[in-house]
């Protein structure tokens, strides 16, 4: 990890080095306070705290990479949960990255079973297994909290939320986004008024501008990163993108 931010250092410059370096990594410590700040107010600030939106781009991006190279069902699964887990380890193992790699997992697992994957079984598969490991995250950790509500409001509140909202342009599946949006903010709002007293009324239109986009970002900073350890000469024009 430590690698791949001293190459990804060398190639981008201030604030884009901290914000690629808070998308792939979850570092938030180094982005400047001005712009910290400026996520805060327009309710962004997720996008640089690793979640399951990061395994949900991983596993998407290993899936389509590895049946372009036509590998089997077989392979494609013991590849992707070992870099899956790889990257969860490697990045320090939050509470809400290991939730969605345990979820993520299980959705590899049954297609390469050719079993029905259900998200509420796997959400409370998940939650069972972090609390035998450690109960103390069900009081004491906020990620830990913040990350089963939101997917609680995306698995109960989005699909109801997503038939008002068919009159969005379907570029980018807006009208899919804008429903996980808000049914992932409704979810966690009232525990973020109670542990941050702060409410950003932008936050939907905020979200709905950037995330069509934040995959991509993503996909290539980290290509970027890593490339620049073997060859920043290349890295440097792939970073512009």
């Amino acid at each position: 990890k430590n690698k791949l931010e001293q190459g990804l250092s060398r190639i981008l410059s201030e604030p884009q080095f901290s914000l690629a370096s808070g998308l792939i990594f979850g570092e938030k410590t180094a982005l400047p306070a001005d712009f910290k700040n400026a996520l805060n107010v327009v309710g962004l600030t997720h996008i640089v705290a690793l979640s399951g939106f990061n395994i949900t781009i991983i596993a998407e991006t290993l899936r389509r990479f590895l049946n372009s190279l036509a590998i089997s069902r077989h392979y494609s699964f013991w590849l992707s949960t070992v870099f899956i887990v790889g990257f969860v380890l490697m990045t320090g193992a939050a509470p809400s990255l290991v939730r969605a790699a345990v979820m993520g997992i299980l959705l590899l697992l049954a297609q390469k079973t050719g079993r029905l994957y259900q998200i509420r079984n796997a959400l409370v598969f998940a939650g069972v297994l972090m609390l035998f490991a450690n109960p103390k995250i069900l009081r004491f950790d906020v990620g830990f909290q913040l990350s089963f509500l939101a997917t609680l409001g995306l698995i109960y509140i989005s699909p109801l939320l997503e038939k008002y909202l068919n009159w969005l342009p379907k570029i980018f599946d807006l009208p899919g986004l804008a429903a996980a949006t808000l049914g992932a903010q409704l979810a966690v709002l009232p525990l973020i008024l109670f542990n941050f007293g702060r409410l950003s009324l932008i936050a939907p239109l905020s979200n709905l501008l950037i995330l069509p986009i934040i995959p991509l970002t993503m996909v290539w900073s980290f290509f970027s990163s890593v490339l620049s350890v073997f060859w920043s000469g290349l890295a440097q024009p792939i970073s512009w993108l």
